[in-house]
C-alpha cells in the first residue's frame, strides 16, 4: 500500500512539474494541490513512526525553511521586501510561531524573521501562558487543523475526498455545514472563543478524529476523570474539550 501511494504521488508531481516549466496555463494550481497531497501521503506515514518518512519529511523542511529565509531577508530590493513583510506580519498576527532553522548554538536568521514580522502581534502576549504548555499547543494546532480542513470543505466534497478518502459521506457534508457556519461568526477574539471553540474547532476536530487517536496534545482531555469514567464518548468528548479548549484559547488571545 505504502510504494503505491508514493509511486502514485511521485507520477502526480512529475507531471504536474513538467507541465508547469511548459508554461501550459492552470498548472500552477495544480502542481501546489499535487505538492501538498504527496506532503500528506508523507505525513501520514510518519504519524505512523515511518523513520524513512520522518526523515524525508525534515529534509523537505530543510529546503522549505532555507528557501522561505532568503526570501524574506533578501535585501537587493528594500521596497519589495517591506512590502512582503507588511504582507506577512498581517497574515501571520494570530499565530504564536513562524517554521525558522535553528542551529545547535540557538539563535540562527530566524530570530530576525519572528521579530520583523511581529509574529502573533494579535495574540496575548503579557498573559502567562506557554506555547510549551500541551493544552496550548493542542489549541493552535486544532486552529490549524481546522483552517486548512475547513478552506478545502468551503470548496466542496471533491477536495475532501482527495485529501481524507476513508472519511465517510456524512462527515464529508457536516465538514460543509461547519464551513458555512464558520462563514457567518464574527472573527476569533477572546470574546467569541468559547463559540468558536464549540461551533466551530471541537465539531471539525471530532468529525476527523471522534476518538482523538491522532492527536497526542489531546491527552489532557483523554486522561480527564469524566472520560475515564464513561469512556471516549462524543458527547463527552466534546464537554471536556470545551471545557479546555475554551479557556485556553480566552488565556492566549486578546
Amino acid at each position: 500500500m505504502k510504494n503505491d501511494v508514493y509511486e502514485t504521488a511521485f507520477k502526480a508531481v512529475q507531471a504536474a512539474t513538467e507541465a508547469y516549466r511548459r508554461g501550459e496555463p492552470g498548472n500552477r494550481q495544480m502542481l501546489k494541490f499535487t505538492v501538498n497531497e504527496a506532503i500528506n501521503c508523507l505525513i501520514d506515514e510518519a504519524e505512523q513512526r515511518d523513520p524513512s518518512a520522518i526523515f524525508a519529511l525534515i529534509q523537505a523542511a530543510r529546503r522549505i525553511l532555507g528557501a522561505t529565509e532568503s526570501v524574506i531577508l533578501d535585501e537587493r530590493d528594500p521596497a519589495d521586501r517591506d512590502k512582503l513583510h507588511e504582507w506577512l506580519r498581517e497574515m501571520m498576527s494570530d499565530y504564536p510561531w513562524f517554521p525558522v532553522l535553528m542551529g545547535p548554538k540557538g539563535k540562527t536568521a530566524g530570530v530576525r524573521i519572528v521579530e520583523s514580522l511581529s509574529i502573533g502581534k494579535r495574540l496575548n502576549r503579557k498573559g502567562k501562558w506557554k506555547l510549551e504548555t500541551p493544552m496550548n499547543r493542542f489549541c493552535f494546532l486544532a486552529l490549524s487543523i481546522t483552517e486548512r480542513v475547513l478552506n478545502m470543505a468551503s470548496f466542496g466534497v471533491e477536495p475532501l475526498s482527495i485529501a481524507y478518502p476513508k472519511l465517510s459521506d456524512e462527515r464529508k457534508q457536516e465538514l460543509i455545514k461547519i464551513a458555512g457556519s464558520r462563514k457567518r461568526m464574527k472573527a476569533l477574539s477572546k470574546a467569541t472563543a468559547e463559540q468558536w471553540a464549540n461551533e466551530v474547532l471541537i465539531p471539525t476536530i471530532l468529525t476527523l478524529d471522534p476518538l482523538l487517536k491522532t492527536i497526542p496534545e489531546a491527552k489532557q482531555v483523554l486522561d480527564s476523570k469524566k472520560i475515564k469514567v464513561n469512556g471516549a464518548k462524543p458527547g463527552y468528548l466534546h464537554s471536556e474539550l470545551s471545557k479546555y479548549l475554551g479557556k485556553a484559547l480566552q488565556k492566549i488571545l486578546l
